[in-house]
Order: C-alpha cells, then sequence, then structure tokens
C-alpha cells in the first residue's frame, strides 16, 4: 500500500507541474532544462516502471505529464542519442502518444519539446534520421548471438528500433516528414535482395524490417497522407505502392521467409544455429509469433502490394503441394507448415474452390511431428513439434474465416474436436493461434 501511495504521489506531482505549465496564461512560459535531468528522470521512470508496481492508469498519466513538462523546457545542447532512445521507449502505447484531439496526445507535446531541443529547429530530425542509418548499419547496436539465432533480432534491436521509427515519426509531425527520415535507412538494408549465406546482409536486413515493421505502427509509412498509396479514381480501388516502395517490401517478406525456413526448417535434422538449439520451446514459438505480427503489419499496412502477395502466393501453393506430395520427413514437415503460416499471415490466398480449401484444412489436421530417432535429441524434438503445432492451428485460423460456416459445418466440427484432443499433448501456446483474429 505504501508503495502504491508513493507512485500516485509522484503522477500527481507530475500532473501538477504539467498543468500549471499548459494552463498558464503566459504563452511564452519556458524553462531551462539540462540534458542530465532528462537522462536521470527518464532512467528513474523506467526503473519505476520495471518494478511492476505501477499501474496502466498511473503510467499513462506519468508519461502524459512527462511529456507535457518537456514541451514547455527548452537546451541549446543536444541530447545524447541513447538518452533519447531511452526516454522514447517510454512511450510504447499508441493510445497515450495520439489522441483523437491532436494537441491532446503525448506526441504533440514531445513534438513542441524537440523543436528547442539541440543548436537548430532541425537537429532533432536530422539527428533521428542519422540515428536510424546507424542502426540498420550496426553502427549503434552490436550484433550479438540472439540477433543471429532470433528470428526477428534480438530484445535490444527490437527495444531500439520502436524508439528510433517513434523519434523520426515525433520529429516530422509537423511537415509530415516521417517518411523522408526511416525510408533511407530501410532502404540500406532492403534495397538489394537478401542473400541468405551473406551475415551482414541478413543482419542488416533484420534491423531495416523491424523500422518497417515499427514504422508501419505508427502510421507514418503506411501510405495514409504519405503518398504511398493512391486510389485510382476510376476503380476506385488502392494502386501498388511505388515501385521503390515494392522492391522493399518484396525483399523484406523474402528475407523473412528465407528466414523461416533456415531456422525452423532444421536442416536434416541438425541442430543448426536455430531455435531448437536454444532448447525452449516457448522461445521458439514467441520468435516465431512475432515474425508473423510483422508480417501481418507490413500486409494491413500495404493491402494492395502485388509484390507482398506475389511472394506468399508462391510459398502459399509450392508448400501444399509437398504436403500432399507425402513422403516428407519430420524436419521438413515442420519447415512446410511453418512457411505456410507465415505466407498465409502476409495475405496470400488459397486459389481453389472450397473442396479445395477444405481438404487442405485436413491435410493440416494430420500433420505431425514424429522424429526419427537418433537423429535429434529430445529437447530438439520436443521445439519442432512446439512450432509445428503452433503454425497449424494459427494456418487454420486465416483458411477457416475463408470458407462459409453453414457450407462446411462438418469441417468446423472436426478441427474444434481435433484442438480438444489436443488440448494435453499440444504445447500450451501452440493452440493459441487458432483463436487469433487475422
Amino acid at each position: 500500500t505504501g508503495t502504491l501511495v508513493r507512485n500516485k504521489t509522484t503522477v500527481l506531482v507530475y500532473e501538477t507541474i504539467a498543468t500549471a505549465l499548459t494552463t498558464s496564461t503566459d504563452k511564452d512560459v519556458s524553462f531551462h532544462l539540462e540534458n542530465t535531468v532528462v537522462r536521470d528522470g527518464a532512467q528513474a521512470i523506467t526503473h519505476l516502471f520495471e518494478t511492476g508496481s505501477v499501474i496502466r492508469a498511473y503510467r499513462e498519466r506519468l508519461l502524459e505529464g512527462l511529456a507535457k513538462i518537456l514541451s514547455k523546457s527548452t537546451s541549446s545542447e543536444a541530447i545524447h542519442p541513447d538518452d533519447m532512445i531511452q526516454l522514447l521507449s517510454l512511450y510504447n502505447n499508441e493510445e497515450t502518444l495520439i489522441s483523437e484531439q491532436e494537441e491532446k496526445g503525448a506526441s504533440h507535446y514531445l513534438s513542441q519539446w524537440m523543436k528547442h531541443v539541440g543548436t537548430t529547429p532541425q537537429w532533432s530530425s536530422q539527428a533521428a534520421a542519422a540515428c536510424a542509418a546507424a542502426f540498420v548499419t550496426g553502427q549503434m547496436i552490436p550484433t550479438t548471438q540472439e540477433s543471429d539465432l532470433n528470428l526477428v533480432g534480438s530484445k535490444l534491436e527490437r527495444f531500439s528500433a520502436r524508439a528510433i521509427s517513434l523519434w523520426c515519426f515525433i520529429s516530422g509531425q509537423g511537415d509530415n516528414s516521417a517518411p523522408s527520415l526511416l525510408w533511407p535507412s530501410i532502404h540500406k538494408g532492403l534495397g538489394q535482395p537478401v542473400i541468405p549465406s551473406i551475415d551482414f546482409l541478413v543482419q542488416k536486413a533484420t534491423r531495416a524490417i523491424l523500422l518497417l515493421e515499427t514504422g508501419c505502427a505508427l502510421g507514418c509509412l503506411s501510405g495514409m497522407g504519405n503518398g504511398e498509396l493512391v486510389v485510382d479514381e476510376n476503380t476506385g480501388n488502392m494502386m501498388p505502392p511505388p515501385p521503390n516502395v515494392e522492391v522493399m517490401l518484396s525483399h523484406a517478406v523474402d528475407c523473412m521467409l528465407q528466414r523461416t525456413e533456415q531456422h525452423v526448417g532444421l536442416n536434416s535434422g541438425n541442430a543448426d544455429a536455430g531455435s531448437a538449439k536454444s532448447g525452449a520451446s516457448s522461445r521458439v514459438s514467441t520468435s516465431f509469433g512475432l515474425l508473423i505480427h510483422q508480417l501481418r503489419t507490413f500486409q494491413q499496412a500495404y493491402p494492395s502490394s502485388q509484390a507482398i502477395h506475389a511472394s506468399a502466393n508462391s510459398t502459399v501453393q509450392k508448400c501444399i503441394e509437398k504436403l500432399k506430395q507425402g513422403g516428407i520427413s519430420s524436419i521438413e514437415l515442420v519447415k512446410l507448415t511453418t512457411l505456410l503460416y507465415a505466407a498465409i499471415s502476409a495475405g496470400a490466398e488459397l486459389q481453389g474452390d472450397k473442396e479445395y480449401i477444405g481438404n487442405t484444412c485436413t491435410l493440416l489436421l494430420n500433420v505431425d511431428f514424429v522424429a526419427d530417432q537418433g537423429t535429434i535429441s529430445k529437447t530438439e524434438a520436443q521445439a519442432a513439434r512446439s512450432i509445428l503445432h503452433y503454425a497449424r492451428w494459427g494456418a487454420l485460423s486465416h483458411i477457416l474465416k475463408t470458407i462459409p460456416s453453414k457450407s462446411q459445418q462438418a469441417l468446423f466440427s472436426t478441427v474444434v474436436n481435433k484442438a480438444i484432443d489436443s488440448v494435453h499433448s499440444t504445447p500450451a501456446d501452440a493452440l493459441l493461434p487458432l483463436f487469433h483474429s487475422p
């Protein structure tokens, strides 16, 4: 109870100061704030949040109050990029950042603050673009073993990508320049095809994909008002994104599918430097789930992209054909099922009638992982089985939504019964995708 009171008091203090500053009749009210104070404040709030003692409502109020206070401060010194990233990483909730009333969200107040940080009004935009480029090329964060083992980069890379994209988003709010701050850096990693055997290119592409994902999630790269999506006046349909954007989207999806095949496939049953070697099936599913989320984000941000659809549709057809042929190893079965789910998440559509789609569902229901004795360890088999089930139920959750329920009632009943029977034999987190709404 004592901790809760102290946290509530902290929130009230921030809100009181913020209200006094933002409601002052003197529009020119401002105060000088040393960058060390900003850094120490961000570190203190981060520590407070990490204790888990601050409920969500208090977090949002505290962060909004902090943004309002910063909006009335000035600093002639350039803030260190690491300090800016730590500060912005606190704002990981879109509802706190963006309000229905444009001048009420935290992003509005942070934008006002960034105009008065550094030697010139343009410092924030220039620094954000420079940090984005340094991030993609690996100059900001060293590549770790976790980066290589994880399908979607390390936790630190994901953490930094979100903050850097937010920095670009907020710096570019006034003149809608956020896309121009992010695209050059994304192009450094996705401007050319990614060769899986060249680690440096894969690492650059992975970090560029993280910037692309977070930029799309924030809405600054989704084409809404950014000139990247155009509606055909004659047909009323959305036209594909510009060719340069399509190229990067194509390379992004191809790279993600290649990494899925390379790390999840466990080639020939060997414990390749991929998911099985970690020995944690839950971590495997989490990593794969994050990759699926990335694909969905791209598909939702660019629904008219022909590049994404072409790559995804091609992968789906190849996977289904190989699964139907039969006679494949359990390891190959894992690879094909995960690729199928990944491609469907990217917007691929099954090309066939209701009978074809129903047969595909039945095919997925019958897949199972049976490890060949002596080829892989028990730990590796557990990880492979976990991700197979995760991908199977995830793919079914997408496919079933395309079938009218009345025409395939028997199939729906079969799927539900199979899921019930699998509750105790399937890893706990592997059934969750069946209930996810695309």
